[in-house]
C-alpha cells in the first residue's frame, strides 16, 4: 500500500454533496440518455468539457458506431379463461421481432430459464415465463428457450411479490458488435418482454393451479448502426515515461432515469479525477477515464470497441481496469460486494478492509458481466459495488443490482448519500493507491493455486475413465501447474522486496504484466484474447471456462463415437492451459534470473 496518510489526504478531499449534485443534474438533464437518442451526444460532450475544466490532458470524444436496436411500443395482450386484457411491459432491446400482425402461444412456466429448469416441460412452440434473477442471464434465458422450441419469452422482475416495477432490459446474445460469424445470433432470436414481479407472480399461480394462458404478441423494431460517444481525459503522472496507466471507466447510457445505473457512477469517477487531478504530482502513473455508450441496448458495445480500436495501448500500458457502476443503492444495502481480479486478490482484500473496516464482505473472482470487455486481453480488474444481505436478496428473486434496477424507479431518491459515500471511497482507495505506488500489486499466488485446483476437479471427473485419463495426461498439466506455483512464490519475494525498497521498477511492472497477459484469458474467456464471449455463457461461470468439456467428455462412454469427440476437444483445451502456463513460467523464470 503506498503510504496512507498521504492516501487518506486524498480520500479526504472526495466531495460526496459535489457527486449527489451532479448525478442529480444527470438525470434532470438526460433522464433518456440511450445511444440514439439527442442526450447521448450532448451528455458525452458535457463529460467531455468538464475534463478540460477540470484540467485533465488528452481530452476527447472516440466516436465508434454501434448496431443498435432500442425498444419501441409493443402489443401485447392475455387471454385468460376466455377475458382478454392488455399486458403491461417492456419490450427488450435487440430481441426479436414478431410478423406483421403478430402471433400467439400458450404461456409454460420455467422458473429461473436455466437449462435444469426445463426438465418436463414440453416449451416447443410455445411463449416461455421466467425469473429475472441472472441465473443465467437474459440472453442465454432466451438461447436456452430457443434450443428447447420456445417462440417468446416473459421475463418477470425481480423484488418482493408485490412490486410493480417494470423493467427494461436487453437480449441480445453477441457481446460487442457482431462480425460476419456471428452475426447470425443477432437474428436468431425471439420476442421478449419484461413484466412487473407481481404480474409474473399472478401468471405463475394462475398456471401452477391449471389455468391455461394464451399470449398474443405484435412488435417490430428497426435495427441500424449509430455512433457511440465516448468521452476520455487522461490525469498524467509527471515522470511516467513506463507509459502505464489505470482505466476507471462506466458506462453512460442508462435506461430512464438511471441515477444508481448508472449517473452515479458517473458522476464518482468525475470526482475522482479532480481529485487525482489537484494531486497529479504525486503519482506514478497515469489515469485514463472513459465512459462508455452501446452498454444497455447494444450489450457492451462502447467497451468492445474501446478494446478493439485501442488494443495496442491497452495490451502494451494499462495496468489495472476499474468498472464503477451502481453506487449508493438503497433499501438496507448493507455488504460490500467486490469481483476483484485473481492476481489483484490480496491487494484488494487489503484496500478494502482499509477503505471499509467493519463492513461484511464477500468475494468471488472476476466473470464476464458489466462492460468487463478486457478480461480476453488480460487486463487485470475490478468491480466493487455495496449490495444487499443474502437474505434480501434470496427474498427478492436475486435482486443483486437493488430494487428500482433498470427501471423508471431508479431515481435520485432512492439512493442512499451515505452508502454513496463508503462506496465512492472504496473505489477512490484502490484508485488512488494503485496510482500512487512505485511497483504494482500483481501477486500471482492465488492464481497459480486456482489454476492447480482446477485441474485437479477436471481429474476428478475422468477418475473412473482410464482411457480419458491417458488420452488428457491431466497429470503432467498438474505437475506443471504446481511448478507455476512455486515460481509465483519466489516471484511475489522479489515483488515485496522492491516493493519496500521505494524505488521504480518499470521491467520488473512490464513483466507483471506480460504473466495476466498469458494465463488471465484463458483463465476467464472461451474464445481467447481476441474475440469476445457471449453474454451470460453458462460455461463462463467456471474458472477456465473450456473445462466444461471434461465435464462433458465425462458423460460419454469410453469407446463409443461422442466419448472419441469430446476426447479431441478436452485434449485441444487441456494444451492451452499448458501452454500459457508454460508461458508464465518462462516469465517467472525472467523475473527471477534479473535479466
Amino acid at each position: 500500500m503506498s503510504d496512507k496518510t498521504v492516501l487518506n489526504q486524498l480520500l479526504d478531499q472526495i466531495n460526496v454533496d459535489t457527486i449527489w449534485e451532479r448525478a442529480s443534474h444527470i438525470c434532470d438533464t438526460w433522464p433518456d440518455r440511450l445511444p440514439g437518442t439527442p442526450g447521448a451526444k450532448e451528455y458525452a460532450e458535457y463529460v467531455a468539457d468538464y475534463y478540460r475544466e477540470t484540467g485533465l490532458d488528452d481530452v476527447k470524444i472516440h466516436v465508434g458506431m454501434g448496431l443498435l436496436k432500442n425498444p419501441g411500443p409493443a402489443d401485447v395482450r392475455l387471454r385468460i379463461g376466455g377475458q382478454e386484457e392488455k399486458l403491461e411491459c417492456n419490450a427488450n432491446a435487440q430481441c426479436g421481432d414478431t410478423p406483421v400482425g403478430g402471433f400467439s402461444g400458450e404461456l409454460v412456466y420455467v422458473g429461473p430459464g436455466g437449462e435444469d429448469d426445463y426438465d418436463g416441460v414440453d416449451a416447443k412452440g410455445k411463449v416461455i415465463l421466467t425469473e429475472l434473477s441472472y441465473a443465467p442471464p437474459r440472453s442465454e434465458k432466451m438461447r436456452l428457450g430457443m434450443v428447447h422450441g420456445a417462440i417468446a419469452m416473459v421475463i418477470m422482475n425481480w423484488g418482493p411479490e408485490t412490486s410493480t416495477s417494470v423493467p427494461y432490459g436487453t437480449s441480445k446474445s453477441v457481446w460487442g458488435n457482431p462480425t460476419p460469424e456471428d452475426e447470425h445470433f443477432m437474428y436468431e432470436t425471439i420476442p421478449v418482454f419484461s413484466i412487473s414481479k407481481a404480474e409474473g407472480v399472478r401468471l405463475r399461480k394462475l398456471l401452477e393451479a391449471g389455468e391455461k394462458i394464451d399470449v398474443f404478441m405484435n412488435y417490430q423494431q428497426k435495427q441500424g448502426w449509430d455512433p457511440l460517444y465516448l468521452p476520455s481525459g487522461t490525469v498524467k503522472a509527471p515522470d511516467n515515461q513506463s507509459g502505464e496507466f489505470i482505466l476507471v471507466a462506466g458506462h453512460m447510457d442508462s435506461w430512464p432515469v438511471g441515477a444508481s445505473d448508472n449517473a452515479a457512477g458517473n458522476a464518482t469517477a468525475m470526482e475522482l479525477a479532480r481529485v487525482l487531478n489537484a494531486n497529479r504530482d504525486k503519482l506514478s502513473r497515469d489515469v485514463r477515464f472513459l465512459f462508455w455508450q452501446g452498454h444497455e441496448g447494444g450489450q457492451m458495445e462502447g467497451s468492445t470497441w474501446y478494446c478493439d480500436n485501442l488494443w495496442d495501448d491497452l495490451n502494451k500500458h494499462c495496468v489495472m481496469y476499474v468498472n464503477i457502476d451502481a453506487i449508493g443503492l438503497g433499501d438496507g444495502a448493507t455488504v460490500l460486494h467486490s469481483e476483484p481480479a485473481f492476481e489483484l486478490w490480496n491487494w484488494i482484500h487489503e484496500m478494502n478492509e482499509f477503505a471499509m473496516p467493519g463492513w461484511e464482505k464477500d468475494y468471488c473472482f472476476p466473470f464476464k458481466n458489466a462492460d468487463m470487455s478486457f478480461l480476453g486481453i488480460g487486463v487485470p480488474s475490478c468491480y466493487n459495488w455495496i449490495y444487499h444481505t443474502p437474505e434480501l436478496r434470496t427474498a427478492w428473486g436475486n435482486a443483486t443490482l437493488g430494487l428500482p434496477y433498470h427501471s423508471a424507479d431508479d431515481t435520485m431518491d432512492t439512493l442512499d448519500k451515505n452508502l454513496n459515500y463508503y462506496g465512492v471511497r472504496d473505489d477512490a482507495a484502490f484508485v488512488f493507491d494503485l496510482a500512487m505506488r512505485k511497483t504494482l500489486p500483481q501477486d500471482f499466488t492465488v492464481m497459480a493455486a486456482e489454476i492447480s485446483k482446477r485441474i485437479s476437479e477436471m481429474k476428478e471427473y475422468i477418475q473412473d475413465m482410464p482411457e480419458a485419463q491417458e488420452g488428457l495426461d491431466l497429470d503432467s498439466a498438474l505437475a506443471m501447474s504446481r511448478t507455476f506455483e512455486e515460481k509465483a512464490a519466489a516471484v511475489e519475494k522479489i515483488r515485496l522486496a522492491q516493493e519496500a525498497s521505494g524505488e521504480r521498477n518499470d521491467r520488473l511492472n512490464y513483466l507483471l504484466m506480460r504473466i495476466s497477459r498469458v494465463v488471465m484469458p484463458m483463465l476467464t474467456t472461451v474464445t481467447g484474447r481476441f474475440e469476445q464471449d457471449r453474454y451470460g455463457l453458462t460455461g463462463l461461470k467456471y474458472i477456465i471456462p473450456n473445462s466444461v468439456s471434461v465435464l462433458e467428455l465425462s458423460k460419454h462412454a469410453e469407446g463409443t463415437h461422442e466419448f472419441y469427440l469430446w476426447l479431441n476437444r478436452a485434449r485441444k483445451e487441456r494444451n492451452k492451459i499448458t501452454d500459457a502456463v508454460d508461458m508464465a513460467i518462462d516469465i517467472c523464470d525472467l523475473i527471477l534470473s534479473g535479466r
